[in-house]
């Protein structure tokens, strides 16, 4: 029986059609997974203090929201979802295709003749790569590995979000983003990643954003509206403008709290992709 504030559950806030609007989104998501790969390619090759390394990091840090976005849209889903073992099944056969194609790309070209010296070959790189046709084996496709464990959790995470009460469900939201994303960005001055949230890229992380997915879905409005739109991208570029220029002057400082503060995990060399 739902609690007395909670709505009744429903197989779809839009039952009538698609929801054109969360297609978008997951458009905008793969478009910030490149922008966050197309940061870590800029910073890598931009020497330090340049416009083109402040470009970099300000690009990295307004695409950050990419997993969270996916995560986020996979959780709106699946805490009004029946769990479907063929669900994670066609993931994962997706991945090992992608997989054997990448592999087999890396295999041809080491291996041709115009490869060039054969004792310049990546052996390291290879065998990393071949390990990709078995996804679960290794953290090559990291975001695929901890969204299993996620995915294989989700029914019983659905369970504890339809026994909570909304004003339960609220401030379990408000926990989890204080000690995951605010209380990890401040704790980065002294010590990195203090409250093991894994910055965004563990199972711990991932169910934090699953209740708050359930909580859009279960109270929170499906009407297409241009005040929220306009209102919810002017948030995102706001957070996002401030995060900027924190990160660029965390770059740019040579001491703080700490010795050597740790950078922003948008702002460093290599970022995890799913």
């Amino acid at each position: 029986m739902n609690p007395p504030d909670r709505p009744a559950l429903c197989a779809a806030p839009a039952a009538a059609g698609r929801m054109y609007g969360l297609d978008l989104l997951r458009i905008l998501a793969i478009a910030l997974v490149v922008g966050v790969h197309l940061s870590a390619q800029i910073t890598e090759s931009a020497a330090a203090g340049t416009p083109a390394a402040a470009f970099g990091c300000v690009l990295g840090v307004f695409c950050s929201a990419c997993i969270n976005l996916f995560v986020l849209l996979s959780s709106y889903f699946l805490c009004q979802s029946r769990f479907s073992f063929l669900h994670w099944f066609r993931l994962w056969a997706q991945v090992l295709v992608y997989g054997f194609v990448i592999v087999t790309f890396i295999t041809l070209r080491l291996f041709s003749p115009f490869s060039g010296d054969p004792a310049a070959i990546p052996y390291d790189a290879f065998w990393e790569s071949f390990a990709a046709l078995f996804p679960l084996s290794s953290s090559q496709y990291w975001f695929f590995n901890v969204y299993t464990v996620f995915f294989f959790l989700s029914p019983f995470l659905a369970k504890l979000a339809r026994a909570l009460t909304q004003k339960q469900h609220f401030l379990l939201v408000l926990v989890f983003l204080w000690f995951g994303s605010f209380g990890t960005e401040f704790a980065q001055w002294f010590d990195k990643d203090a409250f093991r949230f894994g910055m965004g890229y563990r199972v711990l992380w991932f169910i934090a954003l699953f209740f708050c997915g359930a909580y859009l879905r279960f109270y929170g409005s499906a009407e297409p509206s241009r005040r929220k739109f306009l209102a919810g991208a002017g948030g995102y570029v706001l957070a996002m403008s401030c995060l900027s220029l924190w990160a660029l002057w965390l770059r740019g400082t040579p001491s703080g709290p700490s010795a050597t503060p740790p950078p922003t995990p948008t702002c460093t060399t290599t970022s995890p992709s799913p």
